[in-house]
């Protein structure tokens, strides 16, 4: 290998095996505690597999700096044992937190004394200018403790370091909304249950690879059980991404200060921005940052590369089929240079390093039963997804074109703040077929011999079209930004060679030649840079700055004062009744999707699933049905109120589970707009107690002039029932003169054939001293010919006044139907006005 070569490239390539070997140190401690320490979790395997997993990192790093960094192998291992263990022990002996001023003490110390003996071989050498000497050390520096030191400062956010030794200040990473107890709340719900001893597949559902679930136990079980240490963890990971994407830069362009800056925009404008995603694509971005660097000339880091494809695939079902298929069409593309042999040889190599990790894994979860269906979870999902489960229409092509023609407006050509706009969608695809163009131009000009830059860029275009497919199953925003990183890491590379391609024609005496590829790009300069946006990227740099000022960043660095009045939120309110009500024993239900009140109360999950969302199937439906009716979960936590997913009201996502238990459960207590229930069998004789406020056979007239029609012919009045004609998608039949109390909880029963549409409506009015407010919930129409008894539950989050009317639209679009009985019942096992009746049956 060239010298320049291992100068250049050696260093970001160091910097990614550290960051691994660091890690993979943490993580073996946390399997360590998890093996020494007393407490329910995983067996002693998982502890061999990090010991496993920490020597392979391990000697891959002191063999990557024994060779290119100039230590005798010797001296890295010494160097390693000496510096890292002791850490170990300290944390082993103490949790981590900011005041253990020892941990902190040896981790200086080792930076320090890495910094020292990789610039001592460059200054000692001799037959080398002492600039050059100077330049070197300069850029290890640079390389290993500036620019990491930098990302970290813009991404990382250090209060959940500062408050991790305090238990009181927990409720500080809390608050309301469906973004807590849902999105942030699946990973608490998922991590509590490895903590009791479950198992994925076996025990819970879960969207994601094990290591994802069991690097945040990791992390639990290093810094105690808490919300701010998954905080942590993700803050962690966000830098790792950071950092391993200034490494992968590097391998293409020597200035620092642009990989710096192309690290930055990948993260600003992409999923790596969201922390919880961001670790989904660590391991990704650092096995293709191996790859470049061995197609570079480094070897020995294939083997490295495959294992953190393998963790790729652990962690992200989706990144790691995309990053392993684009490993693999890089190393094809590589092998049209390098030659058959080269090529059997390095996917046996890389093979093995999958092996290391995926083998272990494999049997462990088989050994504990947990094997097959964690597999058929992580598969099944996203084949259900792209199959259109939950899926939204992708924008029609001719939505982009601005200017009018087709009523878009020019804003669509630009990245939107909050949003995605329609030129947005159609990124990825254009940047995926302008690189298949490219690769195929440059085959036939090479005769199929490709470099590196080449071949990665036709190893990332296989890699975001297999990814893509997340945002053509599901075509939202956050879909969309999901699949994009490959596209903008392509877009980036391509800008750094427009950037080289331009400089060298026109500033280095070539003015006369290229012309035409020093236009095509200047264009494609441009157009970039109108693309990304820099005014958004640049209020982003300046949030972050802001957010992450000098203060803050100091506040990690001493120990916090004790907090005083901490905010009080309804849920946490709910989850300490149901932890001083309940035993730790009983089994809870939390509906629909407030996933982290398993996490909160501390209580087990009566069902796979803790996002009632995630009911994909009917198969899913049935299972959850079987698992409540079998354990009969003691109490069920029912938020009337919560964000739904896809405003899907409960009635059409788990039908046969919600009334399974409106009719088997009685009310506890409601907690603002959150309902505690019981079993029914605690309250002996109540279930029976059911008003039905009206019962219309709509077979005769009488009944159909009590409602009224808007946009609603009435056909005629048979035995079948009464037969209409919806006119348009918003027909309403309403039912006046209602004056139910708002505190008690209903059933509206209709008993319908709809010839036509997918979904019907019910709203209600509210009136709460003058003030009216309206609420509404879909329901499925059945389009099998037969007749169907659609059932909703009304509940009002107002629970002080009267429901006025309801209106009920049956179909979204124009059809006939037959309406056979509407009835309303009054369930008043679910009262809360009757404490004093429930106190003598209970006293009886």
């Amino acid at each position: 290998m060239r010298k320049d070569t291992v100068n250049r490239y050696g260093n970001p390539i160091l910097l990614v095996l550290c960051s691994s070997a660091a890690a993979s140190a943490g993580l073996l401690w946390a399997f360590a505690q998890l093996h020494l320490r007393p407490s329910p979790g995983p067996p002693s395997v998982i502890f061999a597999l990090g010991i496993l997993l920490g020597l392979c990192f391990w000697y891959c790093w002191s063999r990557i700096i024994s060779r290119y960094a100039g230590w005798p192998h010797e001296i890295s291992v010494l160097w390693s044992a000496v510096t890292l263990s002791p850490c170990l022990v300290i944390l082993s002996y103490k949790p981590l937190c900011f005041s253990n001023a020892a941990f902190f003490l040896l981790l200086f110390l080792n930076a320090l004394g890495t910094f020292v003996l990789m610039a001592w071989p460059f200054l000692r050498k001799r037959g080398v200018p002492t600039q050059e000497r100077l330049r070197i050390c300069i850029g290890i520096v640079l390389d290993f403790g500036a620019l990491p030191l930098l990302l970290m400062t813009l991404l990382m956010d250090p209060v959940p370091f500062a408050y991790l030794p305090w238990p009181e200040a927990e409720p500080l990473f809390y608050y309301p909304g469906y973004r807590f107890l849902g999105e942030i709340g699946q990973f608490l719900a998922w991590t509590n249950e490895v903590w009791h001893g479950g198992w994925q597949g076996r025990d819970f559902f879960c969207l994601y690879g094990p290591v994802y679930i069991f690097s945040i136990l990791g992390m639990w079980k290093a810094v105690g059980k808490s919300v701010q240490s998954l905080y942590a963890y993700w803050q962690i990971m966000a830098v790792f991404s950071g950092i391993v994407a200034y490494a992968f830069f590097r391998q293409f362009s020597k200035w620092r200060v642009l990989c710096f800056l192309a690290a930055l925009i990948l993260i600003f404008s992409s999923v790596l921005e969201y922390q919880a995603s961001s670790c989904r694509f660590t391991a990704a971005i650092g096995a293709i940052t191996l790859l470049a660097a061995h197609g570079r000339g480094i070897r020995g880091l294939v083997m490295p590369a495959g294992i953190l494809t393998a963790l790729a695939l652990a962690t992200s079902q989706e990144v790691g089929l995309s990053i392993l298929f684009g490993a693999l069409v890089f190393m094809v593309c590589r092998s049209f240079a390098l030659g058959f042999l080269r090529l059997t040889a390095n996917l046996l190599t890389f093979s093995c390093g999958m092996l290391v990790v995926l083998v272990p894994i494999a049997a462990l979860f088989a050994w504990n039963g947990a094997l097959r269906p964690m597999v058929s979870d992580i598969i099944g999902y996203p084949r259900f997804v792209s199959l259109g489960y939950g899926n939204y229409f992708f924008p029609r092509a001719d939505a982009i074109i601005p200017l009018n023609v087709t009523g878009a407006p020019l804003s669509s050509l630009f990245i939107q703040t909050g949003f995605a706009s329609t030129m947005l969608f159609y990124y990825g695809p254009a940047m995926y077929a302008a690189c298949g163009a490219y690769i195929s131009v440059r085959m036939v000009l090479s005769r199929w011999k490709l470099d590196v830059f080449d071949s990665m860029i036709a190893g990332l275009t296989a890699a975001g079209v297999i990814l893509f497919g997340a945002a053509l199953g599901r075509s939202d925003y956050a879909h969309l930004i999901f699949a994009l990183p490959p596209a903008i890491v392509l877009h980036i590379l391509f800008l750094g060679r427009s950037a080289r391609i331009v400089k060298e024609r026109v500033f280095q005496d070539r003015r006369g030649r290229g012309r035409g590829e020093i236009l095509l790009c200047a264009l494609f300069i441009l157009v970039s840079a109108l693309f990304f946006n820099p005014s958004l990227i640049g209020r982003k740099l300046a949030m972050l700055t802001q957010n992450n000022s000098i203060d803050r960043m100091l506040l990690a660095l001493r120990p916090p004062k004790p907090l005083l009045n901490m905010p009080t939120l309804s849920f946490v309110d709910v989850a300490t009744y149901v932890k001083k009500r309940f035993d730790p024993s009983d089994y809870i239900l939390a509906l629909p999707s407030n996933s982290a009140y398993y996490y909160l109360a501390d209580r087990r999950n009566a069902t796979r699933f803790c996002q009632f969302s995630m009911l994909a199937t009917d198969e899913h439906r049935a299972e959850v049905l079987r698992d409540i009716t079998r354990r009969k979960p003691k109490y069920v936590i029912y938020d009337i109120t919560g964000e739904r997913v896809d405003d899907l009201s409960d009635e059409v996502q788990f039908p046969g589970p919600l009334w399974f238990i409106l009719k088997n459960y009685s009310t506890e207590k409601r907690m603002g707009n959150t309902l505690i229930l019981l079993k029914g069998e605690c309250i002996r004789g109540w279930l029976a107690r059911e008003d039905v406020v009206f019962d219309w056979d709509m077979s005769g007239p009488e009944h159909a002039s009590l409602m009224g029609l808007r946009g609603v012919t009435i056909l005629n009045h048979s035995d079948s029932g009464l037969r209409i004609r919806l006119e348009t998608g918003q027909s309403e039949l309403s039912i006046d003169g209602l004056k139910l109390d708002s505190d008690e909880f209903y059933e509206l029963v209709v008993s319908a054939n709809i010839q036509a549409g997918n979904r019907a409506s019910i709203s209600w009015t509210v009136n709460t001293g003058g003030a009216r407010e309206t609420y509404s919930k879909l329901f499925a129409v059945d389009l099998r010919g037969r007749w169907e008894q659609y059932r909703i539950f009304i509940a009002s989050p107002q629970p002080y006044g009267s429901i006025e009317f309801m209106k009920l639209a049956l179909s979204d679009e124009p059809t006939d139907a037959v309406i056979r009985e509407i009835k309303l019942i009054h369930l008043k096992h679910l009262s809360l006005r009757e404490q004093t009746d429930r106190a003598s049956v209970l006293s009886d």
